[in-house]
């Protein structure tokens, strides 16, 4: 677990601005807005990472940066409010996890320089106007693209070569999740396997969609991540 939270988080510290990194001597201010709890265990970890990677490149907390972080634990107001909050103390950075945090920034316009962390399809999503040049001051990085939905057919197909028709659980209020439905479809027809989707966003679709699924003969499941929150 620490080694995919180091993965998670470690790479964004490459992201920040020179200008906030550039002299440890000086007092920094970074603001960060995760969805969850703040006793939510994977959040926890990402938290322990980050601040690892900023004491290894000379910032401590208490010394030469203040870090500023906020919850929404899994509350959309809440998670709004704090967004505001953090807006209005005018942080030198606003690091971002997760696209349901950035639609709430870009929702509330929030002007401050950002790093968004764990987003996912940023351009699908309507973040940025494309990756190379996001444009704004907006930058940061995605965790996985539309060909992922392809590997993932390739891996089913692997483990189980039988496979004939192929179940995609996903939430379709998730931007991401459509675009990786899309490459699964896709790559299912040029195999000519049948495909159908399995729309997540409440606990009765899951449950019909996963009964029909079990009827098919040959069957095999494919889950986008439909956890919105990251």
């Amino acid at each position: 677990m620490k080694r995919r939270a180091a993965l998670l988080a470690l790479p964004a510290l490459a992201c920040v601005p020179q200008a906030v990194l550039a002299q440890p001597a000086r007092s920094r201010r970074v603001a960060i807005l995760v969805p969850l709890s703040q006793n939510d265990a994977d959040s926890k970890l990402r938290m322990e990472e980050l601040r690892r990677g900023l004491r290894q490149l000379g910032w401590v907390e208490g010394q030469n940066l203040q870090l500023d972080i906020r919850h929404g634990e899994g509350n959309d107001h809440l998670l709004r409010q704090q967004a505001r909050d953090l807006a209005a103390a005018r942080p030198e950075l606003l690091v971002v996890v997760s696209n349901q945090a950035l639609a709430v920034v870009r929702d509330e316009k929030i002007d401050l320089p950002t790093l968004f962390i764990s987003v996912s399809d940023p351009v699908g999503g309507g973040f940025v106007k494309n990756l190379a040049h996001p444009g704004g001051q907006l930058t940061g990085f995605t965790n996985y693209d539309p060909a992922t939905g392809v590997k993932w057919l390739e891996m089913l197909k692997e483990i189980a070569p039988d496979v004939s028709h192929v179940g995609l659980l996903l939430n379709a209020r998730i931007a991401a999740n459509v675009a990786l439905a899309v490459g699964v479809e896709q790559a299912a027809a040029s195999r000519r396997i049948s495909f159908a989707r399995i729309d997540a966003r409440e606990a009765g679709e899951i449950e019909r969609g996963l009964a029909t699924l079990a009827q098919q003969r040959n069957a095999g499941l494919v889950s986008c991540p439909i956890r919105a929150t990251w």
